[in-house]
């Protein structure tokens, strides 16, 4: 009996001593650190008190005195030893796996985030390609309407390349801030006229996140109105004001765009003007679900709600 109850005392702290052994491992693996070293604590203690029966079985076994040592108790013990090491390896599995499987997720996403970059890049890398084929072609002709007609194109193609650029640089692909678009945007179709020192442009847009699915048709809408403000607006004039809001009140966005210019002939400011530009933001508000509103009275204004 004496044999018996020493090798289940001896198998017994062997098991605990693993089991300790792979808590302490769980600690890197978990990061639950104060947790499982309590757990090894717990684990080496009940080892050490099974150590001193053991040695206590030894030290009396000539002349024993009265030991409370029962095999039955330390056969319980033996048993709750070995599901513990089980228990604490089914663990440490668990926790390499959801560490792979989590390896595995990171690797997708920087997969998913180099392609979306590359996407981006070359998008803007085509449309750049199509600005520049459109300047050549456009310094080629003689004749003027043409000529308005690729740069007007041009400047289309440079609101979608502005939002490209601003997506590829930003860490979220899919939003992006409505004030930070605007303002490269107009500093950019500003650019474009020689007499742009002439104008002084105001804004005051909130710091609205928006879809690049909506801020790509307000692009085209907002490079239409300005480039149309900078040809007629001010002809004639010294100096002239553009002023550029956009605030979000509960669902409704609303942008508004207003220069202090001579007004919009009578047959551009109807719903029904058949200019290109007009039939553009018209088809493109549209687009948006929205509402197009215009007014002509010192000045022009043309304002879009839209829910966003």
């Amino acid at each position: 009996m004496s044999i018996v109850l020493n090798s289940i005392l001896l198998t017994s702290i062997t098991l605990q001593l693993f089991a300790a052994y792979f808590a302490i491992r769980l600690i890197k693996i978990s990061g639950k650190t104060v947790s499982w070293i309590f757990i090894t604590l717990a684990l080496v203690l009940m080892s050490v008190r099974r150590i001193i029966a053991l040695s206590s079985v030894y030290l009396f076994q000539i002349s024993p005195p009265v030991l409370t040592i029962n095999l039955v108790n330390e056969s319980i013990g033996l048993v709750l030893s070995l599901c513990m090491l089980c228990g604490i390896l089914g663990i440490a599995r668990i926790f390499n796996e959801r560490n792979m499987y989590e390896q595995q997720i990171k690797n997708l996403l920087d997969e998913k985030e180099n392609l979306l970059k590359e996407v981006h890049h070359r998008i803007k890398n085509n449309m750049n390609t199509m600005k520049s084929l459109l300047s050549l072609q456009s310094a080629v002709l003689q004749d003027s309407g043409a000529v308005s007609a690729l740069d007007d194109a041009q400047n289309r193609i440079e609101s979608m390349m502005v939002l490209y650029d601003k997506l590829y640089s930003s860490t979220d692909y899919k939003t992006l801030s409505l004030r930070d678009y605007v303002i490269s945007l107009t500093e950019e179709i500003m650019d474009t006229f020689p007499d742009k020192d002439k104008v002084t442009v105001d804004t005051e847009i909130d710091h609205i996140y928006l879809d690049s699915k909506i801020l790509q048709p307000l692009g085209i809408i907002i490079n239409e109105v300005l480039t149309n403000a900078m040809k007629y607006a001010f002809s004639g004039r010294a100096a002239g004001r553009i002023s550029i809001q956009a605030k979000r009140d509960g669902d409704v966005l609303h942008l508004s765009i207003k220069d202090d210019g001579v007004g919009l002939l009578p047959d551009l400011a109807t719903e029904h003007s058949s200019s290109f530009g007009m039939v553009l933001i018209r088809e493109l508000t549209k687009q948006l679900k929205g509402t197009l509103h215009i007014q002509s009275a010192s000045g022009t204004e043309i304002a879009i709600d839209i829910n966003a």
